[in-house]
């Protein structure tokens, strides 16, 4: 029985890559792509996701493979494309342009780039945009991790509870994550409140004295916060010292 052939190495000074459309063949290494800048999606929503991607008649997808494996991405640029009245014409979005980091700074985003804006031009576009939002950081993947707890948490401490919600957004923490954490925090608050005032509030001292208990809860919820302060104050002069 023959042997399969391994493709010819490209020639000297030939690009070792090439640029085509996405198909839907290559999903594991689209999304294992988009994985690696950040952007992870559950494998369930990845066959209909890159269907829509490859029939839609609105949306262009090119890859860079490598010439020697069909298979091998470096890769990506997708571009949508929509009508629009007061231009005359179709307008353009890139909304999605990434490289390999091994594989940058060898003309690979430039070949990308200029297969959309070609058929940016092909399709009668009359503007190109770029809409590309920051890829997912480690702040994202700790507010995943532990966003739960600092937004439960933070109802019990003031000042804090109004900032968690917007330090969650810059984190990308996601909707139903954070919907659920909150809820948790909110209805612990209110049960913890509610008892409290149960089991405390016809006793005597505290009845009498309600005003100095109020501020003791505001300090004690407090302390929290100043032991983290303290704590990382503490590791970075050890890392200093």
């Amino acid at each position: 029985m023959a042997q399969p052939t391994q493709p010819p190495p490209p020639a000297a000074g030939a690009k070792d890559y090439r640029i085509r459309p996405l198909k839907r063949g290559d999903r594991d290494a689209a999304f294992k792509l988009l994985a690696a800048d950040g952007w992870v999606v559950a494998s369930g929503d990845q066959e209909l996701a890159i269907s829509w991607v490859v029939q839609h008649p609105e949306i262009e997808c090119f890859v860079a493979h490598d010439v020697a494996a069909y298979g091998r991405l470096y890769g990506m640029i997708t571009m949508s494309h929509r009508p629009q009245l007061r231009l005359g014409g179709r307008v353009a979005s890139i909304d999605l342009f990434l490289v390999v980091p091994e594989q940058r700074h060898k003309g690979i985003g430039h070949d990308l780039l200029s297969q959309a804006l070609a058929r940016a031009q092909a399709l009668g576009c009359k503007r190109v945009e770029i809409l590309l939002p920051e890829p997912r950081d480690d702040r994202h993947a700790f507010f995943e991790s532990y966003g739960g707890k600092a937004i439960v948490l933070g109802r019990f401490v003031p000042i804090v509870r109004t900032f968690v919600p917007f330090v969650a957004g810059a984190a990308q923490m996601t909707t139903a994550a954070f919907v659920s954490y909150n809820a948790v925090g909110a209805v612990a608050w209110v049960a913890l409140c509610l008892f409290t005032g149960w089991f405390f509030g016809n006793i005597p001292i505290v009845k009498n004295n309600f005003s100095l208990v109020t501020i003791a809860i505001v300090l004690v919820s407090l302390l929290p916060m100043a032991f983290e302060i303290w704590s990382h104050r503490q590791k970075r002069g050890s890392a200093n010292g």
